[in-house]
């Protein structure tokens, strides 16, 4: 577990720089969550890339027998594909083979980690549903391979089940002492499938002999959001990262379920955001890929019910010389309350103008042809300092679209579209607004959700001063699609953020109803951390709660996206 330090409370400026009051709670930043993580040290990354490699994992406790007189079922996940170490099938019987799956709450991932009478170091993982121990199996059995084989057997007297754990900083190697030449558990070749068999292989660096454990999930049914990140590479490809969540509300290994080639994104032309865009109550993913000769693309990941995705499918695309993606900001939801997530597309021209575009969703997923559903003329907006997110910020069960219209000399207007019963939006309505020289959109990074639980959804903005501080402003909801004066919610200290590193998503990331902050904080020499702050039913949010980092040279902000809400 790591051990964090408190933030004292600071007096916090606005962003204009006048006194605003005091920074958050006065209480502890919190400890990491009790999840036990395994990065990628050591293990092989792209050469000529910078930034995560593939299954780049949180620093923390690694895989460990629990203390005297605690016996709490963890998963065993592999460092590499962020899949689950399961007895086949949750069978019961001897000799049922192990292997790696999705991680979806099955009885059979569910692990007990126990010291074994053996001593010397040596631990038993027992299966909690059957009872029975992972075990290196050298007998011959008709029917089944030579051995050795790794399998379920009782643990009485069975010499395979003694198993050590070599620790690596930040995952460990589960090795046997039955078989010297070949010592380490391994998913067989490294493989990222899921029914993948476990093995036993030499310990030679390779990506399938590293894993960590994590507290398990039962069930089915993931009742919390996970959170993904899009990390584009300098050799132009791109990696879409999914941490899963736990009931802490911290973030754990995150697993890649897509990743494209060297040499075809262009990351200063693509975007991304999430929503559940086929109604069947999963979150989905869409990327959104651009080019510099103005093609684009969308593709759609598809949710599933342990919390993944599905493989893309392209469901719009656009030629050469006809949508830039440099000019596009995405956000995503229900305007119409149809139980299905639309897309909307802010475009902003050359001459000044911009455009609010609207994607209608199809049963599947895909994305008909978009309309504009207003635009602002000539010379009235620059697009670099202005945003948009979308919330249900008027209660009625429709998502609605915040305009936020900043200026060069930094002044600020919001205005907000509610949404409609049909497939428009009512006219913008100017719900709050700063005079020059207070607020500038190019520090400001926005993000919305109901922290409180009342059925609206607030507004988040994350601010970054000259002083390498930055505030989380939180304006709540006047009930009408306006906003009142916005509140301090917590700050950093001064020197201890880089702006252009950082990023602010929103999302119900420990299941309690109410919608949590998470902050990606970056740094310049690639150090990265994920914090959150969860929703208070009274209002406000709670001291940052940090639960994965990774050390520098790792993770890179200004490569990161992620989803817009």
């Amino acid at each position: 577990m790591l051990a964090l330090c408190l933030l004292p409370v600071l007096a916090v400026l606005s962003p204009s720089g006048a006194a605003a009051g005091t920074a958050g709670p006065a209480t502890a930043v919190g400890t990491a969550s009790p999840i036990t993580a395994i990065g990628t040290a050591g293990l092989a990354t792209a050469a000529d890339t910078k930034g995560p490699a593939t299954a780049a994992g949180p620093r923390g406790r690694v895989l460990a027998a629990g203390p005297a007189g605690v016996d709490t079922p963890v998963n065993i996940l592999n460092a590499h594909t962020g899949r689950c170490v399961e007895v086949a099938d949750s069978s019961t019987a001897d000799g049922a083979p192990v292997r790696q799956a999705d991680c979806a709450g099955q009885p059979g991932a569910r692990w007990l980690v126990r010291a074994s009478s053996a001593g010397g170091g040596a631990v038993l993982l027992v299966n909690a549903h059957s009872g029975k121990c992972l075990a290196v199996e050298t007998r011959t059995v008709p029917g089944r391979p030579a051995g050795p084989r790794v399998e379920q057997w009782g643990c009485a007297g069975h010499p395979g089940v003694d198993l050590l754990l070599d620790s690596r900083e930040e995952y460990a190697w589960i090795r046997t002492t039955l078989a010297p030449a070949t010592p380490c558990l391994e998913v067989e070749n490294s493989a990222t499938r899921s029914g993948a068999p476990i093995v036993l292989a030499a310990c030679a660096q390779q990506k399938g002999i590293a894993f960590q454990q994590r507290p398990d999930r039962v069930g089915n049914e993931i009742r919390w959001d996970d959170l993904s990140a899009l990390y584009a590479y300098d050799d132009r490809g791109t990696v879409l990262f999914r941490f899963p969540t736990n009931q802490a509300g911290g973030f754990e290994v995150p697993s890649t379920p897509y990743s494209s080639a060297p040499g075809t994104w262009h990351a200063d032309e693509s975007g991304f955001t999430a929503g559940d865009f086929n109604g069947d109550g999963h979150r989905d993913a869409v990327l959104f890929k651009g080019a510099p000769d103005g093609s684009a693309a969308l593709l759609t990941l598809l949710g599933t019910k342990d919390g993944g995705y599905a493989a893309p499918v392209k469901s719009w695309e656009r030629p050469p010389g006809n949508w830039w993606g440099s000019r596009t900001k995405l956000t995503a939801g229900d305007y119409d309350g149809d139980g299905r997530d639309e897309l909307a597309a802010f475009y902003g021209y050359s001459d000044g103008s911009v455009s609010l575009w609207r994607f209608e969703t199809t049963a599947q997923g895909g994305f008909g042809t978009p309309t504009v559903r207003w635009s602002a003329p000539p010379g009235t907006w620059h697009f670099d300092e202005s945003h948009f997110v979308s919330g249900d910020y008027d209660g009625d069960g429709r998502s609605d679209v915040l305009l936020f219209q900043g200026t060069r000399d930094g002044a600020v207007t919001f205005s907000t579209l509610l949404g409609t019963a049909g497939d428009g939006f009512s006219a913008p309505v100017t719900s709050w607004s700063r005079p020059p020289g207070n607020w500038w959109g190019s520090q400001t990074k926005l993000t919305a959700g109901d922290y409180d639980g009342d059925g609206r959804d607030e507004l988040g903005a994350l601010y970054g001063y000259p002083d390498g501080s930055v505030s989380l402003w939180r304006f709540a909801p006047t009930g009408q699609g306006g906003f009142e004066v916005p509140t301090v919610a917590w700050k950093s200290p001064q020197g201890t953020w880089t702006f252009r590193h950082s990023h602010a998503v929103s999302g119900d990331y420990n299941g309690d109803g109410r919608q949590d902050i998470a902050l990606f904080k970056g740094e310049n020499d690639g150090v990265a951390a994920l914090l959150t702050l969860l929703g208070k039913p009274e209002g406000g949010l709670h001291a940052p709660l940090r639960s994965w980092e990774r050390p520098p040279g790792s993770w890179y902000g200004d490569h990161v996206k992620l989803p817009t809400t």
